[in-house]
């Protein structure tokens, strides 16, 4: 007997995450590495809270990758922005208080 399962096929690849991945490596905001990705930016944040949902019950699937992949490269991000911004300030900047 055949399984119906319903509702459409989930959009979720690896092909998928690989193209949100990429699109914030160059800098990209998580809605514009959606579309780039060709898929809207209310599916990743819904695979991204069932990803939530199964970390509270210290579970583990595919959306807990997905959060997890990406919570890794918004942080590289994060980081590498955060290198350039402190390469630009002198000491000069701090002799009568925040100038900027």
């Amino acid at each position: 007997m055949k399984s119906v399962s319903g509702g459409r096929p989930i959009k979720l690849t690896d092909s998928v995450l690989e193209d949100i991945i990429y699109g914030i490596g160059k800098g990209l905001t998580l809605k514009a590495s959606c579309k780039f990705a060709g898929i809207s930016y209310s599916a990743l944040a819904w695979w991204m809270s069932k990803g939530k949902q199964a970390k509270k019950i210290d579970a583990s699937n595919r959306y807990t990758v997905v959060l997890e992949r990406i919570k890794q490269a918004t942080y590289a991000e994060k980081i590498k922005h955060r290198k350039k911004f402190l390469l630009t300030i002198s000491p000069r900047d701090f002799r009568y208080g925040w100038n900027k």
